[in-house]
């Protein structure tokens, strides 16, 4: 019995201790996960399949501390498929792994050794998943901060901070040199306050605890944020943001300067102009963005009245005073084509225009052609704020001038070219290329531009507030015709009607020119050429009178017009359409000659544009010895063109063809010894003597005698000279550009 008792109480203990080492067992893998302290561990967030991450470092736990696991970038393509192999992860001896997500962009899974998806969920690497739950994503932030206002004063409690990032919230971290927490606080804060109240910071803020200069932003996300620099000792700040979790940043300069007084003043206390133009008035600031400006005065009956601002904030804005329209303004709402800003970085906004000049209050539409400012002083004074009409500060103008407006004239016409494939037509491209690529010449070759430059003033304001399809109309106060000069006996002059595409205005207002180019290659509808190889006359008219959509007299007089004599104000002048000519520099053999050396030169003369690009082609008559080169040399403001080329691997005496094929040029060439023609060696036939010249018949020069006298007379090819030919006088300083928009190519009936 004892015996018995014995074994079955073994027994029980026995199975005790196997029933509690298999509770062990089964605890342990939950007790191991859950015992793992991650809090020595440098890391941002647990990784957690079927999320995003921005670049923080990522941490992940296992309990198979033998395991190793890999990193995989899938879903490469636009099919779903393709998958690249980033890098190892190695568990610790915890089973535990970290990783940066910076770098990488896309969708990533985790692997295990027998390459297969594993889901993991708050950093708990789990079961394996090939449905796609164990997908997560990886996407670079970006972070931009900057302040609206690089300058600002230590009054400003407004500063806009625009931020833009394509992360949703998350913390930022700022410092800047010179500032310390405290400081920070109050620009960033929203629940920040000084001994004058409450701040106007719109961040929360945290880790302000004085320990280091550095603050954090929280919930930071894409918008425009208010900081508070009031207060802030004057100097120039850069801001470091530094987002806590990823290696997204940005920097921002601000400069604080002390508030001081407002300034504003003339640049120019008496600019002047013609009337009619366009005149500018810049204004000079210094401590305000703001001005209120007034032109003109009871004394002169007319005087009107703006606010500018300066948007940008560089201390300048010009204001540009339109002496055509002066009198128009009605009100705000039925807009202003008075008064403007140069540029799209300021504001202006007229409060009143008044005297007996301008519109009359009830008025609700206003023609400008109906009357003109006189030519004369108008007073002028602004003062800093937009300060209301019957205020101290109005009435105490900073500063006072005078614009000074003289009578308009029209000047000259002038005729210019430019290569047929010029179409940079902008103000700023076609004055820098005058002399070079837009020259003076009354001979233009056919399918270059003839340009017809017009210079007059006071019709920049006509320009500005007209569209381009008036300016090209016969109706109105100015008409460009293009005429033939000479049509023939009992013919009417015949004006050219050119297509609107083929016709370019480009207007320097500044400088009271015009150029109107016209394409001589131009077709009309039935795609016949408009253009003929004849002589024209361009005539530019300020008519007495306004003109009817017949080209008539309306009755309405012209207030652009300042004739005294009551006649049309009109400059002309003529210019002659030529076939295209090129010529290559040949000698009395007329073989164009080089020798066998690099930087020979192929010369020529053309009536072509200046600046025009020829494409010459030369290659060697021999097969044995092939050779073909294609400089393209640039034509000269004297109607002259220098192509250079190698010709150093060529033997003396290799024949050369010449081409150009645009200008049905061909001829021919020889190459002559290195030095030749350093020598002054005419020919490049030997042996050819004077006296064989004067009995050859069957030569390259052609004979002619002259009947009576039996002399004989060689006819040569003679090049265009510096006199003769298209651009080949260069244009000198031209003078002030008129609104070429006032212009009118037309059909003269």
């Amino acid at each position: 019995m004892t015996t018995t008792n014995n074994k079955l109480r073994s027994l029980f203990l026995a199975a005790l201790m196997v029933f509690s080492v298999f509770a062990m067992t089964v605890a342990l893998p939950g007790s191991a996960a859950a015992n793992h302290d991650t809090d020595e561990y440098d890391y941002d967030t647990h990784l957690d399949t079927d999320d995003r991450y921005w670049g923080e470092t990522v941490l992940a736990e296992t309990d198979d501390t033998d395991e190793t696991y890999e990193l995989y970038e899938v879903n490469m393509d636009d099919d779903g498929d393709g998958e690249d192999f980033k890098t190892v992860l190695t568990p610790d001896e915890d089973g535990v792994f970290t990783f940066s997500t910076d770098g990488y962009d896309g969708e990533f899974e985790i692997r295990n050794s027998n390459g297969e998806p594993v889901v993991v969920n708050d950093g708990q690497i789990g079961a394996v998943d090939d449905s796609g739950a164990a997908v997560f994503s990886i996407t670079t932030q970006t972070f931009d901060a900057d302040f609206e206002d690089a300058n600002v004063t230590d009054e400003d409690s407004d500063v806009e901070l625009d931020i833009t990032t394509n992360r949703g919230r998350h913390a930022v971290e700022v410092t800047a040199d010179g500032l310390d927490e405290g400081e920070l606080e109050n620009i960033f804060d929203e629940d920040a306050s000084d001994d004058d109240g409450d701040r106007e910071g719109e961040f929360t803020v945290s880790d302000a605890d004085g320990e280091d200069d550095t603050i954090t932003l929280e919930g930071v996300t894409s918008g425009d944020f208010n900081t508070d620099f009031s207060g802030v000792d004057t100097g120039e700040y850069t801001f470091d943001f530094e987002v806590t979790d990823t290696e997204a940043s940005s920097s921002a300069s601000i400069n604080v300067s002390d508030a001081g007084e407002g300034d504003i003043q003339f640049a120019n206390d008496v600019p002047q102009d013609q009337v009619g133009d366009v005149a500018d008035i810049t204004l000079e600031m210094e401590n305000t963005d703001e001005g209120t400006i007034t032109i003109g005065s009871e004394d002169q009956n007319y005087w009107i009245v703006a606010e500018v601002t300066d948007d940008d904030e560089d201390g300048e804005v010009t204001v540009q005073f339109n002496s055509y329209t002066a009198g128009t303004w009605v009100s705000s709402s039925a807009g202003n084509d008075v008064l403007s800003v140069e540029g799209d970085d300021d504001t202006i906004d007229v409060i009143e225009e008044g005297g007996s000049f301008a519109a009359a209050d009830d008025a609700t539409d206003v023609d400008a052609s109906d009357d003109l400012l006189d030519s004369t002083e108008y007073d002028m004074n602004v003062s800093v704020g937009h300060n209301p009409l019957d205020s101290d500060a109005y009435e105490g103008a900073d500063e006072v001038g005078a614009l000074s407006l003289q009578d308009r004239s029209t000047d000259n016409l002038t005729i210019m070219t430019a290569p047929s494939d010029f179409s940079d037509w902008e103000q700023d491209v076609v004055v820098a290329g005058l002399g070079s690529n837009v020259t003076q010449s009354d001979e233009v070759a056919m399918e270059d531009y003839a340009i017809v430059q017009i210079e007059a003033s006071g019709l920049e304001g006509l320009l500005e507030s007209s569209d381009e399809d008036t300016f090209l109309d016969t109706a109105g106060a100015t008409t460009l015709t293009v005429e033939e000069t000479d049509p023939g006996a009992n013919v009417d002059s015949e004006g050219l009607e050119l297509p609107s595409e083929d016709v370019e205005i480009v207007a320097d207002g500044d400088n009271n020119t015009y150029y109107v180019a016209m394409d001589t290659s131009a077709q009309d509808e039935d795609g016949n050429d408009i253009f003929e190889e004849t002589e024209y006359t361009a005539e530019f008219s300020v008519h007495d009178e306004l003109q009817t959509e017949d080209g008539d007299d309306s009755g309405d007089d012209n207030v652009l017009n300042f004739d005294d004599d009551d006649e049309a104000e009109t400059v002309a002048s003529n210019f002659e359409v030529v076939e295209p000519e090129v010529n290559l520099d040949m000698n009395e053999d007329e073989l164009v000659l080089v020798e066998a050396a690099d930087n020979q030169t192929v010369s020529g003369t053309t009536n072509i544009a200046p600046g025009s690009e020829l494409r010459i082609t030369i290659e060697s008559d021999d097969s044995t010895s092939p050779f073909l080169t294609r400089p393209d040399p640039t034509v000269q403001p004297d109607g002259t063109f220098n192509a250079t080329a190698d010709f150093s691997d060529l033997s003396e005496g290799t024949n050369l063809s010449l081409t150009i094929d645009e200008y049905d040029v061909d001829e021919d060439g020889q190459v002559v010894a290195e030095g030749e023609l350093d020598d002054g060696t005419e020919t490049a036939t030997p042996n050819e003597t004077e006296t064989e010249t004067d009995t050859e018949t069957d030569t390259d020069t052609e004979t002619e005698t002259t009947e009576g006298d039996g002399d004989t007379e060689t006819d040569t090819e003679e090049s265009p000279t510096d006199d003769s030919g298209p651009g080949f006088t260069v244009v000198a300083a031209l003078g002030a550009l008129i609104a070429a928009a006032l212009l009118a190519v037309r059909r003269n009936d």
